[in-house]
């Protein structure tokens, strides 16, 4: 009995409440910034997965855009959404502790394969706009052929970025690392002549 007398005591004293009670708010604290750090990684995903889909629709955006070009001779100027990338940044930023080397290096690559897409996809319409706002005609077979490139670019750009997409969303994120990405390996093989 007097083990428990003294453990009251012990337990009644303020000094030893307030080391339990900031104790207790402390392990509170680090469970919920976990957890808050565990959803950043399952956006991360979610995010890369809707980027995922709007590649696709993008890729299906820029075969009608080539094919309109060389089956109609029609320009297609309309500008293609972005990706966002600056979220996926941020909540990897967010999450950084949460994350391995390869699944941070495979997100970067991620981000990176999305920009570059982006990029083709801008010079492209520019390229669009440009042929469509010449007055003049000794280029535009020229221009053609270099817009329909551009596509054809685009179109390598998003099957690749598909398939990263593919492996991120499977956890393959070696596989992102170490794959060799051959443009022959996106080519479109759907007839556009």
């Amino acid at each position: 009995m007097d083990a428990f007398l003294l453990i009251e005591r012990v337990l009644n004293n303020q000094a030893v409440g307030a080391f339990l009670g900031a104790f207790t708010a402390y392990v509170l604290f680090v469970m919920n910034d976990r957890r808050r750090a565990g959803r950043k990684v399952r956006s991360i995903r979610a995010e890369v997965e809707m980027n995922m889909a709007l590649a696709k629709s993008k890729l299906e955006g820029v075969r009608g855009k080539r094919d309109e070009l060389t089956k109609e001779n029609r320009l297609n100027t309309s500008a293609l959404l972005k990706f966002n990338t600056a979220i996926i940044r941020h909540f990897c930023a967010e999450a950084v502790d949460r994350l391995g080397s390869d699944q941070r290096r495979a997100i970067e690559a991620v981000c990176y394969a999305m920009e570059a897409t982006d990029d083709v996809l801008v010079d492209a319409n520019q390229l669009a706009i440009a042929l469509g706002t010449s007055k003049g005609n000794g280029e535009r077979a020229f221009t053609v052929e270099r817009l329909r490139n551009s596509y054809e670019d685009a179109i390598a750009n998003l099957g690749r970025l598909i398939e990263i997409c593919e492996y991120y969303a499977k956890g393959g994120y070696s596989t992102i690392l170490t794959k060799k990405y051959l443009r022959s390996d996106y080519e479109d093989r759907r007839e556009s002549v």
